[in-house]
């Protein structure tokens, strides 16, 4: 999509699962429901690879800079393939079953085994595979695994959020969140009442909250604007009310309600200051204009 929102590249794919973006956009991995895998050129809109290798099998996969990484579970192996070469390569036999994964910004796969006793750490460029214990959180069942910057983030089956550092492999306990979101090195995390966003910047080591309005109902989906340093971060937020929300990071005010009166879908989009909203079945493109961008009065 060009700067007048105009489509520039159209790919027409039967039977879609689930697709993944490498971080450069320049590729995209497909599933389709024979699981059957196919890597598309985003540039060019034509087939770069594909492969039937894993049907029937289940996989976690997960997106680095201009690759991808595949976790069979049946099998316990690890795969890469790059948007280079396009060969599949086999990293590694993991030790254990896999529960969940994850990748982290500095490389690292971090697996959680299915009995939860053991975090087995990935080095993917050096090829090191290291086992650690996961002894402070025997007692609770991790239902979601997820990276933000080079930190994990853990939630329990009774909500509770555990971020974890690998420099000091000491757990910190956070809220209890109904959902959270993660970007860069920023976490946003639902209260379990709907009452309360609390936002948390990892490289600042900053912790702050936002007010949810009384009558907006559920918080049902957040997102977050791209980090730019020239510009404001933004967060959005649509609830139950039907009205979507836009406050300022740095100082947690609400700068815009817009009330939808026709069915407004709980998904937010974000793409290269646009925010993408699906409302009757259509997409809904809406600009972000940063305020310091604007003249002044």
């Amino acid at each position: 999509m060009n700067e007048d929102n105009i489509l520039q590249l159209n790919l027409s794919i039967d039977s879609i699962r689930n697709y993944y973006l490498t971080k450069t956009s320049s590729h995209v991995l497909v599933t389709d429901e024979k699981n059957i895998l196919s890597i598309y050129s985003l540039k060019t809109s034509q087939l770069s690879w594909t492969t039937d290798d894993f049907q029937s099998k289940n996989l976690q996969i997960h997106v680095l800079q201009s690759s991808f990484i595949f976790i069979c579970l049946q099998t316990k192996q690890i795969f890469l393939i790059d948007t280079q070469s396009f060969e599949l390569k086999n990293l590694v036999q993991l030790p254990k079953d896999c529960l969940l994964s994850t990748v982290t910004s500095n490389n690292r796969l971090y697996v959680i085994s299915n009995d939860q006793t053991t975090l087995i750490e990935f080095n993917i460029e050096n090829s090191n595979l290291t086992r650690l214990p996961l002894v402070e959180l025997n007692c609770k069942r991790i239902m979601q695994l997820y990276s933000v910057s080079d930190y994990l983030v853990f939630h329990t089956d009774d909500n509770q959020i555990y971020l974890w550092w690998r420099e000091n492999e000491r757990m910190n306990q956070l809220e209890k969140a109904s959902h959270f979101i993660s970007k860069d090195h920023r976490l946003v995390l639902v209260s379990t009442d709907n009452e309360n966003l609390i936002l948390y910047d990892l490289k600042e080591k900053l912790r702050g909250t936002i007010r949810l309005d009384d009558n907006a109902g559920q918080c049902e989906v957040i997102n977050l604007s791209d980090n730019y340093q020239e510009s404001e971060q933004y967060l959005f937020t649509i609830c139950h009310d039907r009205s979507l929300r836009m406050y300022s990071v740095s100082n947690g005010k609400q700068l815009g309600k817009l009330f939808i009166h026709t069915k407004l879908d709980p998904f937010i989009g974000i793409l290269n200051h646009r925010l993408l909203l699906k409302v009757d079945d259509h997409l809904c493109i809406m600009k972000m204009i940063d305020q310091k961008s604007l003249p002044k009065r």
